[in-house]
């Protein structure tokens, strides 16, 4: 076989000779086809697996990925290999290398190399990565707003508690943890961080009124959620927590006026979330939503100078004594 190490079948010459007490009698040359068995073929060699961002010694699904290496793979019988396939989850090379990338489904990932000698025949080795199941924490359910010093809702108490509850990834040694932060909208720094234990009526408190940290009246307030499992997955929620209830409210400083929130701002007019401003039996956001632009001017005299466009006068609002004239533009 090592006389064709380039094709399965080749031809060869036999002399065939009659010897008779030492005499050469005769002889006759023969034609021949050698032709190599189909069990010959080359050997595979090994097929390695090189794990990246195992957990526990464990493939998770769009965390883990692998590279793929192969080695000892040679001809036989003086046969040369040419030509080497590695391929597994959906990806291919021509090298002795191949990197899977991200293991996107769970289940078995089958990885096969083949290699073809110069005969022509091909061998293959083949080895599996099971992947488990993992999904990022997913939020169920998020409850963020006042309470007061008993840890109970009150829309307008100084605390601040929140509720989170949350499905994560049933990986062996899995957890969860969730921190806390909140800062008044108009700042910029961050409380520090709290771990969120909640109590036994599911509620953890992160701002406690009568201190240092409590929710001010007359502040909004964003909240900063973050979950992390101990893969290492990040899930990070932002909630607003408005201004203390209050009926009505009045700062003079900055001529601005609140219903059923403190206003927050110079010289507006500010409506709590929870309410509706009415224009006789029609809700004022029902002019404009979801697309549109309402002004509000003192007294019933507006200028359209300059807005290339024409208004409508949708109604008015007492307040306090003076009288505030809604406009629509007629789009």
């Amino acid at each position: 076989m090592n006389e064709i190490p380039n094709a399965v079948s080749g031809n060869a010459q036999i002399k065939l000779r009659t010897i008779s007490n030492g005499a050469t009698l005769g002889e006759e040359m023969r034609q021949i086809t050698l032709t190599c068995p189909e069990t010959i073929v080359p050997d595979a060699g090994v097929l390695r697996v090189q794990p990246v961002n195992l957990y526990n010694d464990t493939y998770l699904q769009t965390i883990s990925s692998a590279v793929l290496t192969l080695s000892g793979e040679k001809g036989v019988y003086g046969s040369q290999i040419v030509t080497i396939m590695i391929s597994g989850n959906g990806r291919a090379s021509s090298s002795r290398t191949l990197e899977l990338l991200e293991l996107s489904q769970a289940g078995t990932v089958t990885c096969v190399a083949t290699v073809t000698d110069s005969r022509g025949r091909m061998a293959s080795t083949t080895m599996e990565i099971i992947v488990e199941p993992y999904a990022v924490p997913v939020v169920a359910s998020l409850i963020v707003e006042r309470c007061n010093a008993d840890n109970v809702y009150s829309p307008a108490g100084t605390g601040g508690h929140v509720h989170v509850s949350c499905g994560y990834a049933a990986v062996a040694g899995n957890r969860i943890s969730m921190t806390v932060q909140y800062k008044a909208t108009k700042d910029t720094e961050w409380s520090q961080e709290d771990t969120i234990v909640m109590d036994d009526s599911g509620y953890f408190m992160f701002a406690t009124p009568d201190t240092d940290g409590q929710l001010l009246s007359n502040n909004s307030y964003e909240v900063r959620i973050r979950i992390v499992d101990d893969v290492g997955t990040e899930t990070i929620l932002l909630n607003l927590i408005g201004t203390a209830y209050v009926y009505c409210a009045w700062e003079p400083k900055s001529k601005a006026f609140g219903f059923g929130c403190y206003p927050e701002g110079k010289r507006r007019l500010q409506v709590s979330a929870d309410w509706s401003v009415f224009l006789g039996q029609e809700v004022l956001y029902d002019y404009v939503h979801p697309v549109g632009t309402i002004v509000l001017t003192e007294g019933s005299e507006f200028t359209f100078a300059q807005t290339n466009s024409s208004w409508s006068a949708v109604g008015t609002i007492d307040i306090g004594g003076t009288i505030v004239t809604a406009w629509k533009r007629n789009e």
